[in-house]
Formats: C-alpha cells, sequence, structure tokens
C-alpha cells in the first residue's frame, strides 16, 4: 500500500493532480466522498474501480483522475441506468488517460464477467438505486469481484434519508463481519453520511 499525505501544497503530489482543474458545483456531501474515494485509489495504488450511479459525471471525473495518477492502465467501470446520465460521466473523462468503460443498464442485469475481462476491482463507488434490494445486490456483487483488503465506498448512507441503504449496509457488515467505518456529510441533515467497507484478506 502507498503511503499517502494530504499535502496539496506540493504540486508533485498526486493528490494535487486529482483536485486540479474540476468545478465544485455539487453539493458538499458528493464533493467529500469523491475525493475520499480519489484518496483511496492512490492508497491502494488501484488498477480497476468500478462506479454504480455516475449522474452528473463528477464521481467519474475524481475516480478516473485518480486512476491515472496510479498507472497506465487504469480502467472505470462506470453503469448507470440512465442514458443521459452516462453522458455526463463520458464527457467527464474523456481527456482523462484511462480506459472508461460504460454500461447503460439496470446493476442487476449487467454482466460484470465481461465487462471486468477477468480483472478484480480494487475500489468500488456505489452510488445507485437507493432502495434496500439494490443497494444490497450492488454492495454483494462489487464485493464477489473485489480484491482482498480492496475498498467499497457507499454514497448516502443515511438512516433517514436512504434507509434502505442504511439498512444494506448494516447488514452486510453483520453477516460478514468486515470493517465499516463512515464520515458525516457536509449537509444539514445530520445523519448523512459515506459508509467506507473493508474487505477482509488473508495476511
Amino acid at each position: 500500500m502507498k503511503p499517502v499525505k494530504i499535502c496539496t501544497e506540493n504540486p508533485s503530489f498526486p493528490l494535487s493532480e486529482v483536485f486540479r482543474g474540476h468545478d465544485w458545483k455539487l453539493s458538499g456531501g458528493t464533493k467529500q466522498a469523491c475525493v475520499l474515494a480519489a484518496g483511496f485509489i492512490l492508497a491502494l495504488d488501484a488498477k480497476t474501480v468500478a462506479e454504480i450511479g455516475v449522474w452528473q459525471g463528477f464521481s467519474s471525473l475524481m475516480l478516473a483522475k485518480a486512476l491515472a495518477c496510479n498507472t497506465e492502465d487504469g480502467l472505470l467501470v462506470s453503469i448507470d441506468i440512465s442514458a443521459r446520465n452516462m453522458k455526463n460521466s463520458i464527457s467527464s473523462v474523456e481527456n482523462i488517460p484511462v480506459r472508461h468503460k460504460t454500461i447503460v443498464s439496470d446493476s442487476m442485469d449487467a454482466d460484470y464477467d465481461s465487462i471486468l475481462e477477468g480483472r478484480k476491482i480494487d475500489l468500488a463507488f456505489i452510488d445507485g438505486n437507493h432502495e434496500y434490494e439494490y443497494a444490497m445486490f450492488d454492495i454483494n456483487k462489487c464485493c464477489s469481484f473485489l480484491v482482498d483488503w480492496g475498498v467499497m465506498i457507499v454514497h448516502d448512507y443515511s438512516k433517514t434519508a436512504h434507509p434502505g441503504v442504511y439498512a444494506a449496509v448494516n447488514d452486510f457488515t453483520k453477516k460478514t463481519g468486515y470493517s465499516m467505518f463512515y464520515i458525516d456529510e457536509n449537509r444539514e441533515s445530520t445523519d448523512y453520511r459515506t459508509a467506507i467497507i473493508q474487505k477482509k484478506g488473508n495476511y
């Protein structure tokens, strides 16, 4: 694992490249989660990242920029049911030197074996359908392709606003015993959070 220090004043530090050149028009909570994901990509020396739900494309941008700092063979897989959202994702990533596979599909119908081309996922950013059944499916599916000690970042972990996501994260971590922590998001609702789950592996 790479040692990562948050020191954006250093222009040669990878996070400086991630931060440079993007706008900050999205909500504070989304920005925080995406910056956190970028930091994990660098820390894990990630080569393959999966993104479930792309919305305005900001998460795609941040994930791709961090991947490009790590490797010339980075693969970002983005899945979203909305063709309009996917256009946002594609335009966000088009000038970043990573391979970007985009799948306009319900995440439950996506063929992950084919999409990932035999690769394992180092990090998954999950922000898709927030109903319990979908959130649990996305977490389980991504975990099945996740490397040992890989990370899943689950956005909108909120008991009041998105109880399906909240329950799915809690049920999954209780069942698996995987480590989980969360960060509070910069929103008016006090329980808006982003959950971080790490898959156990062998030392």
